[in-house]
């Protein structure tokens, strides 16, 4: 594996931001959408937990947000550096992304809700 993006992942990536501070965001955004989902778990069960679904909603497009935002600033960081495998990896980032919108779907399908 090429340790050039490693090497260069402590640059800031945008407006001040470094790599480490994109990655905590992200695994805040994975945080607050678990911790949307198991209080509808416990919602749902008693009042049909219609203001936890917009709480479950929020955090998917939160998460996809912060994972659209830190995926356009490391492919910037590698334009920057000329890594070798940025279209391979735009390519692994665009798959990522479209796991987790048919992960969304999947799942709000199951539950009986819009998408």
């Amino acid at each position: 594996m090429d340790s050039t993006f490693y090497q260069a992942s402590g640059e800031e990536l945008s407006a001040g931001s470094t790599a480490e501070d994109d990655h905590r965001a992200l695994f805040e955004a994975i945080d607050a959408l678990r911790w949307a989902v198991v209080q509808d778990g416990v919602q749902s069960g008693t009042d049909g937990g219609t203001g936890q679904r917009l709480a479950v909603e929020n955090a998917w497009v939160f998460l996809y947000r912060e994972l659209c935002s830190h995926f356009r600033a490391e492919e910037a960081l590698m334009a920057r550096i000329n890594y070798p495998s940025l279209e391979r990896h735009q390519a692994t980032h665009n798959h990522i992304l479209a796991e987790i919108q048919y992960l969304r779907a999947t799942l709000e399908q199951d539950a009986g809700g819009e998408s």
